[in-house]
């Protein structure tokens, strides 16, 4: 299915980790949380419930000037530590290396991206007719590359480099159980941003993976000289 982008705003910036710079996509998080947090609970219901936290943001950037697509999770710092206490035994996670790093291992295990595709249709023997195409999923093979606390958040990074045979339109397939084993009024959101192609799952209910259908841009025609 085709997700509509519900995030109208990005902004960039560079970040430095572990020696090396990684470009990524920050969202417009008043956009992202008033859009996200009215679809879910309504208006009236949804001040409470961004107060109470409870609520992971993921940009995922196809970026073509590393060659790499980039995974940026932003954990609120409160949900994290309660995590992490109810998970490793933490106290304090802001104080603890090992809190952290067990945290980001934690939300990378519980988050996949995969490109579904159609196999060719093959001949079937017997009847000497050609079977029909079925669906397969390649994972993208996400690696880590860093962790860090920032103010209120707690941010996990991953990457992972873009297929060259990657097809401008495609379909991706996204799991995301980040808190979600933990809390059940947790609500997840990613973004995708691959070309001109901005677009958005939500994780709020049973179901543990979203198929975003992504189009490549459309190509502007020249004006027509008169």
């Amino acid at each position: 299915m085709t997700i509509a982008p519900i995030i109208t705003g990005f902004q960039r910036r560079d970040i430095t980790l572990s020696g090396r710079l990684l470009t990524g996509v920050i969202m417009v998080l008043l956009t992202a949380f008033l859009t996200f947090g009215a679809g879910i609970l309504g208006a009236g219901a949804f001040a409470a419930h961004a107060h109470e936290g409870k609520t992971a943001l993921t940009a995922v950037l196809f970026n073509p000037r590393t060659g790499n697509v980039e995974v940026m999770h932003r954990l609120s710092l409160h949900d994290a530590d309660h995590a992490a206490r109810q998970l490793f035994g933490a106290k304090d996670i802001a104080a603890d290396k090992t809190a952290q790093q067990e945290l980001a291992d934690y939300a990378r295990a519980r988050f996949g991206l995969a490109r579904l595709s159609l196999s060719a249709p093959g001949s079937d023997e017997g009847a000497g007719q050609k079977t029909r195409a079925k669906p397969q999923t390649a994972a993208f093979a996400l690696k880590p590359v860093g962790h860090e606390i920032d103010g209120p958040f707690f941010w996990v990074y991953s990457e992972a480099p873009i297929p060259a045979d990657l097809a401008p339109s495609f379909r991706l397939v996204i799991q995301n159980d980040v808190f979600r084993d933990l809390w059940a009024e947790q609500a997840n959101l990613v973004t995708i941003e691959h070309g001109g192609f901005r677009g958005s799952a939500r994780f709020s209910g049973p179901a543990r993976q979203e198929t975003v259908t992504i189009t490549a841009p459309k190509p502007v025609s020249p004006p027509v000289p008169q």
